[in-house]
């Protein structure tokens, strides 16, 4: 893996922690509703790091995606347009198919 895929990987895997976290944190208004875009733009939108998530990790990249889309259903993520949430839907979608297909492992 080379370094940019290690760092990649770190960056998203503390993104969902930041995600996780942020039910409490967002309800108390402590998560600014630009945030919510930028993961979804930087992270989510862009076609390299969605296959590598796909390939690699499919429950980082359906987590993300379910994080981003209940932040929008929950009235936290205001921002949302409608193609971020067609692209969480079709991310969503698309790796529980892949996980459910199975040969995957941690």
């Amino acid at each position: 893996m080379t370094h940019r895929r290690v760092v990649a990987t770190r960056c998203l895997q503390r993104s969902v922690q930041t995600l996780r976290r942020s039910k409490g944190d967002a309800a108390a208004d402590r998560v600014p509703d630009w945030c919510y875009g930028a993961v979804c733009d930087r992270w989510l939108a862009d076609p390299v790091n969605q296959t590598f998530l796909s390939d690699r990790n499919p429950w980082v990249l359906r987590d993300m995606s379910e994080r981003l889309l209940e932040a929008s259903n929950r009235g936290l993520w205001t921002g949302a347009n409608e193609n971020q949430l067609a692209l969480l839907k079709e991310l969503i979608n698309s790796s529980e198919a892949r996980i459910e297909r199975g040969a995957l492992t941690c």
